[in-house]
């Protein structure tokens, strides 16, 4: 009965580090660009320049546009 402890422990062990470690590779990997490059309000006009950090509507795709 030990043993099978045991084994569950190891495998249930190894399950859980392959995962995380698998999470931290996919997590790793760049996004595609989107190519975004305006940023909108709530009612979907164009505000330029892209708001501030700490201000509204800040973090929208076109903040990360990589060229």
């Amino acid at each position: 009965m030990a043993m099978k402890m045991k084994w569950r422990g190891i495998i249930f062990s190894s399950v859980v580090v392959f995962f995380v470690l698998f999470g931290c590779l996919q997590a790793a990997k760049m996004v595609p660009d989107t190519g975004q490059v305006k940023c909108y309000d709530a009612g979907g006009a164009v505000i330029s320049p892209c708001p501030a950090p700490g201000a509204a509507f800040h973090g929208q795709d076109a903040h990360y546009n990589v060229s």
